[in-house]
């Protein structure tokens, strides 16, 4: 709106409002009562006062989709560390072996859970069927119970850490509609923050999550999930970021329970694509 259209409404609607012509750029003598009707201003009342104009959030859907997209770029095989600390001080420490491979027909995702001496603790093998009415197989053993996948649930915990199997596999990105909610600032990252609620169906031990997104890089930056009281009950946050292959990647994370605080740390050292020796 030009400045003569602000300047004749404030002075009708607001005569406290003349104040505003004493902050503006001035020429008064010192010596003389300024008769405020009569200053004049610098600036032209003409022209148009710069408002800053924010941009329409994303659509939710398209900025998951481009999240999912983000994690096909490559197939890798990681390694990481898994450390968990419990609220009475003691700590449980495993290693993970990962392979995740969302280029080709059938997507898939493979996790081996080992101990410090490398002696196998769990494995899970999760193949996506897009299109299919079966959405996703999986097979898994724990090697140290001699069960099978009949008795597994994506959400239970890894043996003796405090976090779940869907906190390694992204589970909730695959609910459906997404919401987003308003335009943010991440340690120092712009992001979107985006609502999804847990479909009927799922068996989550959370009814709610909240992601950070990074509108530029669309990577989730901090997932929180949320029981049906709206109370905080994990805390899933990006502490440090590695490039691989030209794109970056999360490469540490902290998961947090509440409300006993239980912190895992899940670190990984060492990043490479299927085809490097």
């Amino acid at each position: 709106m030009p400045r003569r259209q602000i300047l004749k409404k404030a002075l009708r609607v607001f005569p406290q409002c003349l104040f505003y012509l004493l902050i503006m750029s001035t020429q008064l003598k010192a010596e003389e009562a300024p008769d405020l009707l009569a200053i004049e201003l610098v600036q032209d009342l003409d022209q148009p006062i710069p408002f800053r104009v924010e941009k329409p959030l994303p659509a939710a859907d398209e900025l998951i989709a481009k999240v999912k997209e983000r994690l096909a770029l490559n197939a890798v095989q990681m390694r990481a560390d898994l450390k968990t600390k419990f609220p009475d001080g003691h700590t449980e420490s495993l290693s993970a072996d990962m392979r995740v491979d969302w280029n080709v027909e059938s997507p898939f995702l493979h996790y081996k859970i080992e101990d410090g001496f490398g002696a196998e603790q769990e494995e899970l093998t999760v193949q996506l069927n897009p299109g299919s009415e079966e959405e996703h197989s999986l097979t898994y053993t724990n090697f140290l119970t001699q069960t099978g996948s009949a008795d597994f649930n994506i959400h239970q915990a890894i043996n003796g850490l405090g976090m779940a199997w869907s906190d390694l596999m992204f589970a909730y990105l695959w609910w459906p509609d997404p919401v987003s909610v308003e335009r943010v600032e991440r340690k120092a990252r712009g992001c979107i923050i985006v609502d999804l609620i847990k479909p009927a169906a799922d068996e989550a031990p959370y009814e709610k999550v909240r992601l950070w997104v990074d509108e530029k890089e669309y990577f989730v930056i901090q997932a929180s999930a949320y029981n049906e009281k709206n109370e905080l009950i994990k805390e899933i946050e990006g502490k440090s970021l590695k490039k691989f292959n030209g794109n970056w990647m999360i490469k540490n994370i902290e998961i947090t329970t509440f409300p006993d605080k239980t912190k895992t740390k899940v670190i990984v050292r060492d990043v490479k694509a299927f085809d490097e020796k």
